[in-house]
């Protein structure tokens, strides 16, 4: 196995095994610059697009498409983690799917297509994205936007 490989492995496996304790972080407002920044400043970065139907990648405990459906918008989440999917299930707001990103890179998942945004919310982790990204915005309506927040654990 590559090094690139063990790294994703040891990132999936870490979301799994700290689900509970970061869906009580998020939805108890534990983590500052989350409350204070990051959490609107996604949130209004994809409501200035004026979207219909929202792609949340990596999507967590979906506290993001809670947040846009209280906006009007639809919305779709995924992520690797099932104890995060069940997790954003049982909150509500949309609908959420068990989905690795090389799932969705290799067509061997799809979760359907005409999103006006695809959004990642510090979820792009991995260091090989360009197929996840082409097959992204084969998911986005035509004039449709990829909007990425993140700081890169590996650069």
């Amino acid at each position: 196995m590559s090094k690139s490989s063990d790294r994703s492995v040891d990132l999936a496996q870490s979301w799994i095994s700290n689900a509970d304790v970061w869906t009580a972080a998020v939805r108890g407002g534990g983590i500052e610059s989350r409350r204070l920044v990051t959490d609107q400043s996604i949130v209004d970065a994809v409501l200035a697009q004026q979207p219909r139907r929202v792609l949340d990648l990596g999507c967590g405990e979906g506290w993001l498409v809670r947040a846009l459906a209280k906006q009007g918008v639809g919305g779709v989440g995924v992520d690797g983690s099932p104890s995060l999917i069940e997790a954003a299930q049982s909150a509500g707001g949309g609908t959420f799917h068990v989905c690795t990103y090389s799932d969705l890179a290799d067509g061997s998942r799809n979760i359907g297509n005409g999103f006006d945004v695809v959004c990642a919310n510090f979820a792009i982790l991995h260091e090989e994205v360009a197929a996840l990204l082409r097959t992204l915005r084969q998911s986005l309506v035509p004039q449709g936007k990829i909007v990425i927040q993140t700081v890169h654990p590996w650069s």
